[in-house]
């Protein structure tokens, strides 16, 4: 009866070895999984920086390209006043320019004023 208990015993204390180093064998795969997937979130964390700074730049450029278009927009019109001006000074400047001719060919003719 005593070895029956010894080798009973000793065959639990086997089998709860046996499945101690399964846990640990499963706990060292779960720790490499975590390890891994730790690793693709530091990954994960470097493409969000990256993406952040892009999209920073991009933000950037966007507000220069905006600021470009009203600069051409401002020009623009800045441009279409000069033009109104210029049209009706030159509007002024060609009637005038007739009254001279007509002066000038009514003091021709003898007609002068």
């Amino acid at each position: 009866a005593e070895a029956e208990a010894d080798g009973g015993a000793g065959g639990g204390k086997a089998r709860l070895a046996l499945i101690l180093m399964q846990q640990e064998r499963d706990l060292a795969g779960a720790a490499a999984a975590v390890g891994a997937v730790e690793a693709r979130i530091e990954e994960l964390r470097a493409d969000l920086v990256k993406a952040r700074a892009a999209a920073a730049a991009l933000a950037t450029r966007h507000r220069s390209v905006a600021a470009a278009r009203r600069a051409v927009a401002d020009a623009k019109d800045r441009l279409r006043a000069f033009l109104r001006r210029n049209a009706a000074a030159a509007t002024t400047l060609h009637a005038r320019h007739a009254e001279l001719v007509t002066h000038c060919q009514d003091g021709v003719a003898g007609r002068g004023g």
